[in-house]
């Protein structure tokens, strides 16, 4: 529908499953083509997620994570894009935490922590120490 909208010569009706448009057109054109770059955001390893994602994203963007699972979710993007020819970017979001020391980057993580938890996160992910290369909740 995006697609379609954001080049269209004309104005377009759309029924899908979700939506429903009439007479839809942009209020401003795209220059890039044949459309805007699409981009798909989170790691979700749900089939349903990641087949949208492999057919209509021209790039996929996820946080940071532990190598092997990195190696994973992008092997699936591509795997699930690979049927409609495409291989999709990959984008990492990495936010560190920088103090003078490492008991002040984790006192600032626990502000974050909590700042996420007051907000309504239900998990919380940290990054692992090079002491411990696995993830975890706190």
């Amino acid at each position: 529908m995006f697609k379609r909208i954001g080049f269209a010569d004309a104005p377009v009706d759309h029924d899908g499953a979700f939506s429903r448009l009439r007479v839809a057109s942009p209020f401003v054109k795209g220059a890039q083509r044949p459309h805007v770059p699409i981009h798909a955001g989170g790691s979700s390893q749900a089939a349903a997620a990641l087949a949208v994602a492999g057919q209509h994203a021209d790039a996929c963007m996820t946080w940071g994570e532990p190598p092997a699972a990195m190696r994973d979710w992008i092997a699936r993007v591509w795997a699930a894009a690979m049927p409609f020819g495409h291989t999709p970017r990959i984008g990492l979001s990495f936010r560190p935490i920088v103090a003078d020391t490492e008991a002040g980057a984790q006192e600032s993580a626990g502000r974050v922590r909590a700042c996420a938890r007051a907000r309504g996160a239900d998990r919380v992910r940290t990054p692992a120490t090079p002491a411990d290369s696995s993830p975890r909740a706190r």
